[in-house]
Protein backbone atom coordinates (compact mmCIF):
# COMPACT_ATOMS: atom_id res chain seq x y z
CA UNK A 1 0.00 0.00 0.00
CA UNK A 2 3.12 2.41 1.01
CA UNK A 3 4.58 1.72 -2.78
CA UNK A 4 1.13 2.88 -4.33
CA UNK A 5 1.34 6.16 -2.35
CA UNK A 6 4.86 6.77 -3.08
CA UNK A 7 3.98 6.36 -6.85
CA UNK A 8 1.43 8.37 -6.43
CA UNK A 9 3.39 11.55 -4.70
CA UNK A 10 5.79 11.14 -7.34
CA UNK A 11 3.19 11.39 -10.22
CA UNK A 12 1.96 14.75 -8.66
CA UNK A 13 5.50 16.00 -8.28
CA UNK A 14 6.28 15.21 -11.99
CA UNK A 15 3.40 17.21 -12.76
CA UNK A 16 3.82 20.22 -11.26
CA UNK A 17 7.23 19.97 -12.70
CA UNK A 18 6.07 19.74 -16.28
CA UNK A 19 3.34 22.66 -15.45
CA UNK A 20 6.16 24.70 -13.84
CA UNK A 21 8.93 24.06 -16.92
CA UNK A 22 6.05 25.16 -19.31
CA UNK A 23 4.72 28.42 -16.99
CA UNK A 24 9.10 29.85 -17.43
CA UNK A 25 8.89 28.60 -20.71
CA UNK A 26 5.74 31.00 -21.48
CA UNK A 27 7.26 34.17 -19.58
CA UNK A 28 10.64 33.20 -21.43
CA UNK A 29 9.54 32.78 -25.00
CA UNK A 30 8.65 36.77 -25.03
CA UNK A 31 12.03 37.81 -23.71
CA UNK A 32 13.49 35.53 -26.78
CA UNK A 33 11.48 36.59 -29.17
CA UNK A 34 12.28 40.18 -27.84
CA UNK A 35 15.90 39.58 -28.29
CA UNK A 36 15.67 38.04 -31.36
CA UNK A 37 13.57 41.68 -33.14
CA UNK A 38 16.19 43.62 -31.39
CA UNK A 39 19.31 42.01 -33.15
CA UNK A 40 16.72 41.82 -36.35
CA UNK A 41 16.49 45.31 -36.23
CA UNK A 42 19.90 45.96 -35.37
CA UNK A 43 21.37 43.64 -38.50
CA UNK A 44 18.71 45.64 -40.70
CA UNK A 45 20.23 49.04 -39.21
CA UNK A 46 23.64 48.18 -40.46
CA UNK A 47 22.32 48.00 -44.21
CA UNK A 48 21.30 51.69 -44.36
CA UNK A 49 23.31 55.21 -44.47
CA UNK A 50 22.73 57.06 -40.70
CA UNK A 51 20.38 59.42 -42.23
CA UNK A 52 17.83 56.35 -42.42
CA UNK A 53 17.47 55.73 -38.97
CA UNK A 54 16.11 57.44 -36.05
CA UNK A 55 12.64 56.71 -34.02
CA UNK A 56 10.29 58.49 -36.86
CA UNK A 57 11.25 55.27 -38.78
CA UNK A 58 10.14 51.35 -38.50
CA UNK A 59 10.89 48.23 -40.17
CA UNK A 60 7.70 45.73 -41.07
CA UNK A 61 7.96 42.37 -42.42
CA UNK A 62 6.36 41.45 -46.14
CA UNK A 63 3.48 39.55 -45.00
CA UNK A 64 3.75 37.29 -48.20
CA UNK A 65 7.85 36.85 -47.45
CA UNK A 66 8.88 33.58 -47.40
CA UNK A 67 10.29 32.86 -43.66
CA UNK A 68 13.43 31.21 -45.72
CA UNK A 69 13.80 34.93 -47.51
CA UNK A 70 12.31 37.20 -45.40
CA UNK A 71 11.77 40.92 -47.12
CA UNK A 72 11.29 43.93 -44.87
CA UNK A 73 10.25 47.67 -45.56
CA UNK A 74 11.29 50.94 -43.86
CA UNK A 75 8.49 52.63 -43.07
CA UNK A 76 8.18 56.25 -42.24
CA UNK A 77 5.52 56.18 -38.98
CA UNK A 78 4.09 59.52 -39.46
CA UNK A 79 3.58 59.50 -43.26
CA UNK A 80 3.15 55.27 -43.76
CA UNK A 81 6.15 56.35 -47.09
CA UNK A 82 8.02 53.55 -47.54
CA UNK A 83 11.90 55.43 -47.40
CA UNK A 84 13.25 51.63 -47.94
CA UNK A 85 13.01 48.18 -49.10
CA UNK A 86 15.67 44.89 -47.63
CA UNK A 87 15.46 41.47 -49.53
CA UNK A 88 17.55 38.59 -49.33
CA UNK A 89 18.61 37.10 -52.71
CA UNK A 90 21.62 34.41 -53.48
CA UNK A 91 23.23 32.90 -56.54
CA UNK A 92 25.40 30.12 -57.03
CA UNK A 93 28.84 30.67 -56.46
CA UNK A 94 31.93 28.33 -57.18
CA UNK A 95 32.05 26.32 -54.15
CA UNK A 96 27.62 26.91 -53.47
CA UNK A 97 25.18 29.09 -52.75
CA UNK A 98 25.82 32.97 -52.14
CA UNK A 99 23.43 34.40 -49.79
CA UNK A 100 23.48 38.29 -49.80
CA UNK A 101 21.18 41.08 -47.85
CA UNK A 102 20.41 43.87 -49.48
CA UNK A 103 19.08 47.76 -48.93
CA UNK A 104 17.51 49.28 -51.90
CA UNK A 105 16.09 52.90 -51.22
CA UNK A 106 12.66 54.13 -52.71
CA UNK A 107 14.30 55.50 -55.57
CA UNK A 108 16.12 52.33 -56.16
CA UNK A 109 19.58 52.70 -55.62
CA UNK A 110 21.26 50.16 -53.91
CA UNK A 111 22.35 51.27 -50.43
CA UNK A 112 24.33 48.59 -48.49
CA UNK A 113 24.69 45.02 -48.28
CA UNK A 114 25.49 42.38 -46.17
CA UNK A 115 26.97 38.63 -46.98
CA UNK A 116 24.91 36.49 -44.83
CA UNK A 117 26.28 32.87 -46.17
CA UNK A 118 29.24 31.53 -48.28
CA UNK A 119 31.15 28.86 -48.58
CA UNK A 120 33.62 30.69 -51.08
CA UNK A 121 37.47 31.43 -50.38
CA UNK A 122 36.24 33.65 -47.23
CA UNK A 123 39.46 36.37 -48.64
CA UNK A 124 37.44 36.43 -51.85
CA UNK A 125 33.98 36.83 -50.75
CA UNK A 126 34.64 39.74 -48.14
CA UNK A 127 37.53 41.40 -50.18
CA UNK A 128 34.77 41.66 -53.05
CA UNK A 129 31.95 42.78 -50.95
CA UNK A 130 33.99 45.28 -49.34
CA UNK A 131 35.20 46.26 -52.77
CA UNK A 132 31.55 46.58 -53.78
CA UNK A 133 29.90 49.12 -50.62
CA UNK A 134 33.24 51.52 -51.79
CA UNK A 135 32.66 51.46 -55.68
CA UNK A 136 29.65 49.55 -57.12
CA UNK A 137 31.11 49.38 -60.37
CA UNK A 138 33.44 46.57 -59.47
CA UNK A 139 32.47 43.51 -61.52
CA UNK A 140 35.77 41.62 -61.35
CA UNK A 141 38.10 40.13 -58.44
CA UNK A 142 41.47 38.95 -59.90
CA UNK A 143 41.32 34.67 -58.80
CA UNK A 144 37.51 34.86 -57.79
CA UNK A 145 35.53 35.39 -61.43
CA UNK A 146 32.84 32.73 -60.82
CA UNK A 147 32.44 34.13 -56.75
CA UNK A 148 32.25 37.96 -58.78
CA UNK A 149 29.98 36.87 -61.22
CA UNK A 150 27.74 35.31 -58.16
CA UNK A 151 27.70 37.61 -55.52
CA UNK A 152 26.76 40.20 -58.73
CA UNK A 153 24.12 38.28 -59.86
CA UNK A 154 22.77 38.13 -56.32
CA UNK A 155 22.87 41.59 -56.30
CA UNK A 156 21.29 42.20 -59.49
CA UNK A 157 18.56 39.64 -58.29
CA UNK A 158 18.10 41.31 -54.89
CA UNK A 159 17.77 44.95 -56.72
CA UNK A 160 14.80 43.81 -59.18
CA UNK A 161 13.15 41.85 -56.20
CA UNK A 162 13.36 44.98 -54.14
CA UNK A 163 12.25 47.00 -56.99
CA UNK A 164 9.29 44.68 -57.27
CA UNK A 165 8.66 44.95 -53.44
CA UNK A 166 8.91 48.99 -53.84
CA UNK A 167 6.05 48.58 -56.78
CA UNK A 168 3.60 46.38 -53.98
CA UNK A 169 4.52 48.70 -51.11
CA UNK A 170 3.90 52.27 -52.97
CA UNK A 171 7.46 52.98 -52.91
CA UNK A 172 8.54 55.02 -56.23
CA UNK A 173 11.31 53.40 -58.03
CA UNK A 174 12.55 54.67 -61.33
Amino acid sequence: MSAWRALFALSGLTIAAVLLLQALDTRTAALRRDIADRDTQAALRSLLPPALSGPSLQWWPFDDADPGNPAWRLVHRDTDAVMAVIVTASAQGYSGDIVLQVAVDREGRLLGSRLQRHHETPAYAGDLTARWQADPNVDQLTGATITARAITAALDAAQQQALQRLRVAGGTPR
